[in-house]
């Protein structure tokens, strides 16, 4: 795991802990974001109780997770939310409108 990967993980243990139970083993590491998101996300959406929400590091991997929730007839974000995080020492908040 690379020098990044063990800081995304800790910032995002450490925010979820703060309200959530914490599953390292749903933590996956991806190398070409779009790609290996769809990827990792159909295997996350077919396991028995499949995350209700996720978060993406960067737009494009947000767009292979959006990809593959769509394919596998996971509304978005109605059973399963995609959160952008794009800075890990102070994150910024995204908000979707409902009137969109």
């Amino acid at each position: 795991m690379s020098k990044y990967s063990i800081e995304r993980l800790a910032v995002s243990e450490s925010a979820i802990k703060k309200s959530l139970p914490f599953e390292k083993d749903l933590f996956l590491e991806m190398d070409f974001p779009q790609e290996s998101t769809y990827t990792g996300m159909k295997k996350l959406l077919s396991i028995k109780s499949p995350p209700t929400a996720v978060v993406a590091i960067c737009d494009s991997s947000a767009m292979g997770a959006l990809r593959a929730a769509k394919e596998m007839a996971f509304p978005v974000p109605e059973d399963v939310f995609i959160v952008i995080i794009r800075k890990f020492t102070a994150p910024s908040l995204n908000r979707r409108n409902k009137d969109r």
